[in-house]
Protein backbone atom coordinates (compact mmCIF):
# COMPACT_ATOMS: atom_id res chain seq x y z
CA UNK A 1 0.00 0.00 0.00
CA UNK A 2 2.63 2.21 0.74
CA UNK A 3 4.03 2.24 -2.77
CA UNK A 4 0.28 2.39 -3.97
CA UNK A 5 0.38 6.20 -2.54
CA UNK A 6 3.67 6.90 -3.15
CA UNK A 7 3.10 6.22 -6.75
CA UNK A 8 0.24 8.78 -6.17
CA UNK A 9 2.38 11.41 -4.68
CA UNK A 10 5.00 10.81 -7.53
CA UNK A 11 2.27 10.99 -10.67
CA UNK A 12 0.66 14.27 -8.72
CA UNK A 13 4.13 16.14 -8.73
CA UNK A 14 4.88 15.06 -12.18
CA UNK A 15 1.87 16.01 -13.59
CA UNK A 16 1.56 19.15 -11.82
CA UNK A 17 4.72 20.09 -13.73
CA UNK A 18 3.44 19.17 -16.76
CA UNK A 19 0.25 20.84 -16.44
CA UNK A 20 1.84 24.39 -15.50
CA UNK A 21 4.42 24.06 -18.15
CA UNK A 22 1.50 23.62 -21.04
CA UNK A 23 -1.46 26.32 -19.28
CA UNK A 24 0.62 28.92 -17.66
CA UNK A 25 -1.08 28.59 -14.61
CA UNK A 26 -1.42 27.69 -11.12
CA UNK A 27 -4.23 25.60 -10.23
CA UNK A 28 -6.36 24.95 -7.13
CA UNK A 29 -8.55 21.91 -6.00
CA UNK A 30 -11.42 22.43 -7.83
CA UNK A 31 -13.46 19.89 -5.64
CA UNK A 32 -12.40 21.84 -2.92
CA UNK A 33 -12.41 25.22 -3.52
CA UNK A 34 -8.83 24.98 -3.02
CA UNK A 35 -9.58 24.62 1.22
CA UNK A 36 -8.18 21.56 1.90
CA UNK A 37 -6.62 20.90 4.70
CA UNK A 38 -3.36 19.09 3.73
CA UNK A 39 -0.72 17.18 5.76
CA UNK A 40 3.02 17.23 3.60
CA UNK A 41 5.63 19.50 3.23
CA UNK A 42 6.32 22.14 0.52
CA UNK A 43 2.99 24.07 1.81
CA UNK A 44 1.61 27.32 0.66
CA UNK A 45 -1.52 27.61 3.06
CA UNK A 46 -2.32 25.92 6.69
CA UNK A 47 -5.58 25.98 8.31
CA UNK A 48 -4.26 23.76 10.96
CA UNK A 49 -4.10 24.34 14.60
CA UNK A 50 -0.94 24.46 16.01
CA UNK A 51 0.16 22.71 18.98
CA UNK A 52 1.90 25.90 20.57
CA UNK A 53 0.24 26.33 24.04
CA UNK A 54 -2.70 24.12 23.41
CA UNK A 55 -4.74 24.25 19.85
CA UNK A 56 -4.11 27.43 18.09
CA UNK A 57 -7.40 29.67 17.43
CA UNK A 58 -9.04 29.25 13.91
CA UNK A 59 -7.91 32.93 13.14
CA UNK A 60 -4.37 31.06 13.39
CA UNK A 61 -6.10 27.95 10.74
CA UNK A 62 -5.44 30.59 8.16
CA UNK A 63 -2.17 31.71 8.34
CA UNK A 64 1.18 29.65 7.36
CA UNK A 65 1.96 27.77 10.33
CA UNK A 66 3.57 24.44 11.32
CA UNK A 67 2.45 22.46 14.07
CA UNK A 68 3.66 20.26 16.01
CA UNK A 69 2.95 16.89 14.22
CA UNK A 70 5.96 17.94 12.02
CA UNK A 71 5.69 17.94 8.58
CA UNK A 72 4.22 20.40 6.00
CA UNK A 73 0.50 21.02 5.66
CA UNK A 74 2.57 20.39 7.54
CA UNK A 75 0.80 19.31 9.43
CA UNK A 76 -1.22 21.21 7.75
CA UNK A 77 0.77 22.32 4.59
CA UNK A 78 -0.54 22.46 0.90
CA UNK A 79 1.22 22.43 -2.23
CA UNK A 80 -0.69 24.74 -4.80
CA UNK A 81 -0.57 23.60 -8.09
CA UNK A 82 -3.05 20.57 -9.69
CA UNK A 83 -2.07 17.51 -11.08
CA UNK A 84 -4.10 17.05 -14.32
CA UNK A 85 -2.68 14.83 -17.38
CA UNK A 86 -2.12 17.44 -20.65
CA UNK A 87 -0.27 15.61 -23.94
CA UNK A 88 2.92 17.49 -24.37
CA UNK A 89 1.91 19.32 -27.37
CA UNK A 90 -1.04 20.76 -25.35
CA UNK A 91 -4.11 22.55 -26.92
CA UNK A 92 -4.69 22.00 -30.30
CA UNK A 93 -3.75 18.02 -29.99
CA UNK A 94 -6.15 17.54 -27.05
CA UNK A 95 -8.98 20.19 -28.68
CA UNK A 96 -8.86 18.14 -32.41
CA UNK A 97 -9.53 14.52 -30.14
CA UNK A 98 -12.51 16.39 -28.22
CA UNK A 99 -9.81 16.42 -25.00
CA UNK A 100 -10.91 12.85 -24.53
CA UNK A 101 -7.23 11.02 -23.73
CA UNK A 102 -7.05 14.07 -20.73
CA UNK A 103 -10.74 13.51 -19.26
CA UNK A 104 -9.56 9.62 -19.80
CA UNK A 105 -6.53 10.33 -17.67
CA UNK A 106 -8.33 12.35 -15.10
CA UNK A 107 -11.08 9.72 -14.65
CA UNK A 108 -8.18 6.82 -14.16
CA UNK A 109 -6.30 9.02 -11.69
CA UNK A 110 -9.48 9.99 -9.32
CA UNK A 111 -9.61 5.95 -9.31
CA UNK A 112 -6.51 5.54 -8.10
CA UNK A 113 -7.65 7.88 -4.91
CA UNK A 114 -11.04 6.35 -4.37
CA UNK A 115 -8.97 3.01 -4.69
CA UNK A 116 -6.64 3.79 -2.10
CA UNK A 117 -6.51 3.50 1.59
CA UNK A 118 -3.27 4.45 3.71
CA UNK A 119 -2.91 2.77 6.47
CA UNK A 120 0.33 4.85 8.17
CA UNK A 121 1.01 8.33 8.59
CA UNK A 122 3.08 8.30 5.79
CA UNK A 123 1.04 6.99 3.14
CA UNK A 124 -1.59 9.60 4.78
CA UNK A 125 -0.02 12.67 4.16
CA UNK A 126 1.64 11.22 0.78
CA UNK A 127 -2.05 10.71 -0.04
CA UNK A 128 -3.52 13.95 1.36
CA UNK A 129 -0.43 15.65 -0.92
CA UNK A 130 -1.08 14.38 -3.93
CA UNK A 131 -5.16 14.62 -3.42
CA UNK A 132 -4.47 18.51 -2.98
CA UNK A 133 -2.55 18.54 -6.20
CA UNK A 134 -5.09 16.68 -8.15
CA UNK A 135 -7.61 19.05 -10.31
CA UNK A 136 -11.19 17.31 -12.05
CA UNK A 137 -11.17 20.19 -14.37
CA UNK A 138 -10.14 19.28 -17.58
CA UNK A 139 -7.06 21.85 -18.98
CA UNK A 140 -8.04 24.88 -20.13
CA UNK A 141 -7.53 23.94 -23.93
CA UNK A 142 -10.34 21.87 -23.78
CA UNK A 143 -12.28 24.97 -22.86
CA UNK A 144 -15.19 22.53 -21.81
CA UNK A 145 -17.96 24.21 -19.54
CA UNK A 146 -17.90 22.70 -15.54
CA UNK A 147 -20.88 23.10 -14.20
CA UNK A 148 -19.85 23.87 -10.34
CA UNK A 149 -21.82 22.16 -7.19
CA UNK A 150 -23.95 25.41 -6.52
CA UNK A 151 -25.51 25.63 -10.37
CA UNK A 152 -22.85 28.48 -11.71
CA UNK A 153 -21.48 27.24 -15.05
CA UNK A 154 -17.47 27.38 -14.82
CA UNK A 155 -15.99 28.26 -18.29
CA UNK A 156 -13.38 26.36 -20.14
CA UNK A 157 -15.68 26.13 -23.62
CA UNK A 158 -15.02 22.43 -24.95
CA UNK A 159 -15.54 22.54 -28.65
CA UNK A 160 -18.20 19.38 -28.65
CA UNK A 161 -21.07 18.64 -26.19
CA UNK A 162 -20.43 14.95 -25.65
CA UNK A 163 -16.75 16.17 -24.28
CA UNK A 164 -19.07 18.89 -22.19
CA UNK A 165 -21.25 16.48 -20.44
CA UNK A 166 -18.86 14.24 -19.76
CA UNK A 167 -16.51 16.47 -18.28
CA UNK A 168 -19.20 17.74 -16.51
CA UNK A 169 -19.74 14.15 -14.88
CA UNK A 170 -16.39 13.93 -13.76
CA UNK A 171 -16.36 16.62 -11.85
CA UNK A 172 -19.52 16.02 -9.86
CA UNK A 173 -17.90 12.29 -9.78
CA UNK A 174 -14.64 13.59 -8.04
CA UNK A 175 -16.93 16.39 -5.68
CA UNK A 176 -18.49 12.99 -4.52
CA UNK A 177 -15.41 11.50 -3.82
CA UNK A 178 -14.10 14.11 -1.68
CA UNK A 179 -14.97 13.48 1.71
CA UNK A 180 -14.40 9.60 1.08
CA UNK A 181 -10.94 10.58 0.31
CA UNK A 182 -10.39 12.80 3.36
CA UNK A 183 -11.65 10.62 5.64
CA UNK A 184 -9.64 7.53 4.17
CA UNK A 185 -6.57 9.74 5.18
CA UNK A 186 -7.49 10.92 8.74
CA UNK A 187 -8.40 7.03 9.53
CA UNK A 188 -5.15 6.22 7.62
CA UNK A 189 -2.78 8.44 9.93
CA UNK A 190 -5.15 8.56 13.38
CA UNK A 191 -2.86 5.53 14.73
CA UNK A 192 0.61 7.33 14.60
CA UNK A 193 -0.84 10.67 14.90
CA UNK A 194 -4.30 11.16 15.92
CA UNK A 195 -3.48 15.37 16.61
CA UNK A 196 -1.98 15.71 12.87
CA UNK A 197 -5.36 13.26 11.75
CA UNK A 198 -7.54 15.61 13.91
CA UNK A 199 -5.86 19.11 12.66
CA UNK A 200 -6.46 17.57 8.82
CA UNK A 201 -10.26 16.74 9.70
CA UNK A 202 -10.80 20.80 10.93
CA UNK A 203 -11.70 21.67 7.00
CA UNK A 204 -14.31 18.86 7.08
CA UNK A 205 -15.84 20.23 9.58
CA UNK A 206 -16.07 23.82 7.48
CA UNK A 207 -16.50 22.39 4.23
CA UNK A 208 -20.35 22.45 3.18
CA UNK A 209 -21.26 23.07 6.86
CA UNK A 210 -25.27 23.22 5.72
CA UNK A 211 -24.87 19.89 4.31
CA UNK A 212 -26.07 16.98 6.69
CA UNK A 213 -23.17 14.45 6.66
CA UNK A 214 -23.70 11.40 9.13
CA UNK A 215 -20.22 9.90 8.42
CA UNK A 216 -18.26 13.55 9.47
CA UNK A 217 -20.38 13.08 12.51
CA UNK A 218 -19.07 9.18 12.77
CA UNK A 219 -15.37 10.02 12.28
CA UNK A 220 -15.18 13.01 14.53
CA UNK A 221 -16.18 11.51 17.58
CA UNK A 222 -13.89 8.15 16.24
CA UNK A 223 -11.33 11.16 16.24
CA UNK A 224 -12.28 12.65 19.80
CA UNK A 225 -12.21 9.07 21.10
CA UNK A 226 -8.65 8.32 20.53
CA UNK A 227 -7.46 12.45 21.33
CA UNK A 228 -9.00 12.46 24.22
CA UNK A 229 -6.89 9.64 25.56
CA UNK A 230 -3.23 11.81 25.09
CA UNK A 231 -4.88 15.13 26.80
CA UNK A 232 -5.98 13.33 29.76
CA UNK A 233 -2.54 11.59 30.05
CA UNK A 234 -0.97 14.97 30.09
CA UNK A 235 -3.23 16.32 32.21
CA UNK A 236 -3.46 13.80 34.56
CA UNK A 237 0.21 13.75 34.50
CA UNK A 238 0.84 17.60 35.28
CA UNK A 239 -1.70 18.10 37.62
CA UNK A 240 -5.01 19.39 36.23
CA UNK A 241 -7.33 20.11 33.14
CA UNK A 242 -5.93 22.18 30.78
CA UNK A 243 -1.99 20.94 31.46
CA UNK A 244 -0.12 20.07 28.78
CA UNK A 245 3.44 19.00 28.52
CA UNK A 246 6.71 21.26 28.84
CA UNK A 247 4.60 23.78 30.35
CA UNK A 248 1.98 24.56 27.42
CA UNK A 249 -1.44 24.88 28.27
CA UNK A 250 -5.12 24.76 26.68
CA UNK A 251 -8.85 25.28 27.13
CA UNK A 252 -10.93 22.39 27.79
CA UNK A 253 -14.83 21.88 26.71
CA UNK A 254 -17.71 19.96 28.47
CA UNK A 255 -21.42 19.55 28.87
CA UNK A 256 -20.81 19.85 32.31
CA UNK A 257 -19.38 22.06 34.74
CA UNK A 258 -16.17 21.79 35.18
CA UNK A 259 -14.20 21.56 38.84
CA UNK A 260 -13.23 24.47 40.55
CA UNK A 261 -9.48 25.13 39.69
CA UNK A 262 -9.26 22.82 36.82
CA UNK A 263 -8.47 19.88 38.99
CA UNK A 264 -9.07 16.26 37.73
CA UNK A 265 -8.08 14.90 34.29
CA UNK A 266 -11.80 13.81 33.13
CA UNK A 267 -15.05 15.70 32.29
CA UNK A 268 -13.97 17.22 28.73
CA UNK A 269 -14.71 16.40 25.65
CA UNK A 270 -13.43 17.57 22.12
CA UNK A 271 -16.63 16.82 19.68
CA UNK A 272 -19.95 18.03 20.90
CA UNK A 273 -23.26 17.07 19.52
CA UNK A 274 -26.92 19.01 19.88
CA UNK A 275 -27.53 22.18 20.84
CA UNK A 276 -27.26 23.37 24.47
CA UNK A 277 -24.94 24.88 27.13
CA UNK A 278 -21.74 24.17 26.72
CA UNK A 279 -18.94 25.00 29.32
CA UNK A 280 -15.43 25.98 28.82
CA UNK A 281 -12.06 26.34 30.93
CA UNK A 282 -8.86 27.75 30.16
CA UNK A 283 -5.76 27.22 32.16
CA UNK A 284 -2.82 30.14 31.77
CA UNK A 285 1.06 29.56 31.67
CA UNK A 286 1.21 31.38 35.00
CA UNK A 287 -1.28 33.98 37.16
CA UNK A 288 -3.18 36.23 35.53
CA UNK A 289 -2.20 39.71 37.47
CA UNK A 290 1.30 38.99 35.79
CA UNK A 291 -0.22 40.30 32.33
CA UNK A 292 -0.38 43.76 31.57
CA UNK A 293 -4.01 44.67 30.41
CA UNK A 294 -7.51 42.89 30.31
CA UNK A 295 -8.30 39.31 30.74
CA UNK A 296 -11.04 38.76 27.89
CA UNK A 297 -12.61 35.51 27.10
CA UNK A 298 -14.07 35.19 23.85
CA UNK A 299 -15.16 32.72 20.88
CA UNK A 300 -14.88 32.32 17.39
CA UNK A 301 -17.44 30.44 14.98
CA UNK A 302 -15.43 28.92 12.19
CA UNK A 303 -17.77 27.47 9.17
CA UNK A 304 -17.49 27.51 5.34
CA UNK A 305 -15.01 30.94 4.42
CA UNK A 306 -16.81 32.61 7.60
CA UNK A 307 -14.89 33.09 10.62
CA UNK A 308 -16.34 35.00 13.03
CA UNK A 309 -16.25 36.12 16.75
CA UNK A 310 -19.37 35.48 18.76
CA UNK A 311 -19.40 36.76 22.17
CA UNK A 312 -16.68 38.21 23.97
CA UNK A 313 -16.57 38.92 28.39
CA UNK A 314 -14.25 40.84 29.81
CA UNK A 315 -13.25 40.04 33.15
CA UNK A 316 -11.31 42.81 33.79
CA UNK A 317 -7.68 43.92 34.55
CA UNK A 318 -5.33 40.99 35.12
CA UNK A 319 -4.25 42.81 38.61
CA UNK A 320 -7.73 42.33 39.17
CA UNK A 321 -8.70 38.53 37.80
CA UNK A 322 -5.98 38.15 40.09
CA UNK A 323 -3.79 35.08 41.30
CA UNK A 324 -5.95 32.51 39.42
CA UNK A 325 -4.41 30.36 36.05
CA UNK A 326 -8.30 29.06 35.66
CA UNK A 327 -10.47 31.29 33.48
CA UNK A 328 -14.07 29.52 33.13
CA UNK A 329 -17.30 30.57 30.95
CA UNK A 330 -20.47 29.04 29.13
CA UNK A 331 -22.18 29.78 26.04
CA UNK A 332 -25.14 28.11 23.91
CA UNK A 333 -24.27 25.98 20.66
CA UNK A 334 -25.50 26.69 18.12
CA UNK A 335 -24.60 30.07 17.79
CA UNK A 336 -26.29 33.00 16.94
CA UNK A 337 -28.48 33.56 13.98
CA UNK A 338 -26.30 33.10 11.55
CA UNK A 339 -25.74 29.48 12.58
CA UNK A 340 -29.13 28.42 12.27
CA UNK A 341 -29.15 26.20 8.91
CA UNK A 342 -25.72 25.45 9.70
CA UNK A 343 -25.16 22.17 10.66
CA UNK A 344 -21.44 21.41 11.64
CA UNK A 345 -18.71 24.06 12.11
CA UNK A 346 -15.61 24.33 14.80
CA UNK A 347 -15.50 26.93 17.34
CA UNK A 348 -12.94 27.58 19.48
CA UNK A 349 -12.84 29.65 23.29
CA UNK A 350 -9.84 32.20 23.22
CA UNK A 351 -8.48 33.92 26.47
CA UNK A 352 -6.42 36.74 25.60
CA UNK A 353 -5.10 39.64 26.96
CA UNK A 354 -5.61 42.98 25.79
CA UNK A 355 -3.17 46.31 26.45
CA UNK A 356 -4.33 49.56 26.18
CA UNK A 357 -3.79 49.99 22.49
CA UNK A 358 -6.20 46.75 21.44
CA UNK A 359 -3.52 44.60 20.64
CA UNK A 360 -3.92 41.13 21.87
CA UNK A 361 -1.86 38.66 22.98
CA UNK A 362 -3.08 35.16 23.25
CA UNK A 363 -2.99 33.34 26.81
CA UNK A 364 -4.97 29.79 26.06
CA UNK A 365 -7.36 28.14 23.32
CA UNK A 366 -8.70 25.45 22.18
CA UNK A 367 -10.62 24.23 19.11
CA UNK A 368 -14.09 22.19 19.22
CA UNK A 369 -15.96 20.17 16.45
CA UNK A 370 -19.35 20.86 16.77
CA UNK A 371 -22.55 18.63 15.24
CA UNK A 372 -26.00 20.02 15.39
Amino acid sequence: MHNQIKMLWSAAAATALVAASVTGCATLNSVSGGRLNLGSTGAARSSAPAESGGEAAPAEHHAAATPAAGSGRAASGQPTSGSRVIKAGGGAGGASQGCKPELAAIRSRLGEFTGAAPDTLADAKSMAEAWHQFDARPPESCGCTITSPDGADRTYGCSDPATSDEATKLYHEAEAAEFGVQEKIVRGAMGEDVIWARNYMFDMFRDRDRVANEKLRTLGHDVAKAYEPVLAKQFKENGGLGKKDNGNVMCVYSKKALPAGGKGATGFETHIDGPGKVYVGCRLQGPAEGQSGNIILYWNADTGSMERRLHEVDLGTAFSVGKTTWITGAFTLPAGEDFANTVHYTFDAKVVVRNVWKEETTLSSAVLTWHK
